[in-house]
């Protein structure tokens, strides 16, 4: 996606570390200091497969998603399309589905920044979803601002 965006490769780069000490809320309110740098044209981009479970990994070519898998990363679409962000941020163990999708915070955080870093004008755009492995989610979306 971003060679299509950017083919010459000339955007700055800032590599984050993720403080696992600090609680959710804390990545939120440095996605929100990062908004800043929007304007200024800087891209933000998180990475972390959102559905994350090694423990329960499918080494085949074709492994089919686990049924929790596919409804976890649907939930997590459907909340992101209607901006639902507080259940994002503080639902997602209340099922079987979100406790086995995300049995630890550390591929979790970065969508905390991307969550804090975008706004009501953007509109989301789903650019590839995939489950591989049985238990890894592909899922990578873009905000698009929409401010005049």
């Amino acid at each position: 996606m971003l060679k299509h965006m950017y083919p010459k490769a000339d955007i700055p780069v800032i590599q984050l570390s993720l403080n696992m000490k600090a609680p959710p809320e804390y990545h939120v309110l440095l996605g929100k200091e990062l908004s800043r740098l929007r304007e200024k044209g800087v891209l933000i981009l998180g990475s972390g497969n959102l559905v994350h479970n090694l423990k329960r990994i499918r080494w085949e070519s074709d492994a089919k998603p686990y049924d929790w898998a596919l409804e976890f990363n649907s939930w997590l679409i459907s909340k992101l399309s209607v901006g639902e962000y507080d259940e994002i941020l503080n639902d997602f163990h209340r099922t079987e589905a979100g406790k086995l999708s995300i049995p630890t915070l550390d591929h979790y955080y970065p969508l905390h920044y991307i969550l804090g870093a975008s706004d009501s004008a953007d509109a989301l755009n789903i650019e590839y979803e995939e489950i591989q492995n049985g238990s890894i989610s592909m899922l990578s979306f873009s905000y698009n601002s929409q401010r005049a």
